[in-house]
């Protein structure tokens, strides 16, 4: 009992210790996503970051939250003013969200005898995941505004309905699709710095 309260106090010491330099709030925005954004660094090279906000997937809306814990990889000086980061980082999402899985299945139409492609589950239910991400950022000297694009892949699972001619609609857990398809768009975000 004591080592755990001596190592739980040393972990509040050494986490009080750690001040936070710099904290922005601001949006990250794509074309399928709008999130109310916040940033904290814990040093030069380490900083936290936390959003909260719509996820949009073929018209139906959705709500995502991530956790990112970030570490800036490189400082290039490519401009004369301002200043550039490349960064990676990881983290948690979760949400309500609207996906379509990524396998699918062939189905005859009865009447007409067609044949198209369907998505094996599809609806809006609960997304949990591991999220990867990659970026850069520009921080301007002049005032106190950052710019970054970034990728950010979802390593998933999502709670969607089966969708099947043959059966019921049925509840399964799958791999969160769009996490995986929706990555390759990048998200503009934009920070004020206070």
């Amino acid at each position: 009992m004591k080592k755990t309260i001596i190592i739980m106090l040393s972990f509040l010491a050494a986490a009080s210790g750690l001040k936070a330099q710099d904290r922005a709030v601001g949006v990250r925005v794509s074309t399928d996503t709008f999130e109310a954004s916040y940033l904290c660094n814990l040093s030069s090279i380490v900083f936290f970051e936390a959003n909260l906000g719509k996820d949009d997937n073929d018209g139906d809306s959705g709500v995502k939250g991530e956790l990112m814990m970030n570490i800036v990889l490189a400082k290039p000086q490519l401009t004369a003013q301002g200043s550039w980061s490349l960064y990676s980082g990881l983290g948690i999402a979760g949400g309500y969200v609207y996906d379509m899985s990524l396998s699918t299945f062939t189905h005859v139409d009865p009447w007409y005898g067609t044949h198209y492609t369907v998505h094996d589950r599809w609806g809006t239910g609960p997304m949990l995941g591991v999220a990867l991400q990659a970026g850069v950022s520009y921080t301007f000297d002049s005032f106190p505004v950052r710019v970054s694009l970034d990728l950010r892949p979802i390593l998933g699972l999502h709670r969607a309905e089966r969708i099947h001619p043959d059966s019921d609609a049925t509840s399964l857990i799958g791999i969160y699709g769009a996490g995986i398809t929706r990555a390759y768009i990048p998200k503009l975000s934009v920070h004020y710095l206070f």
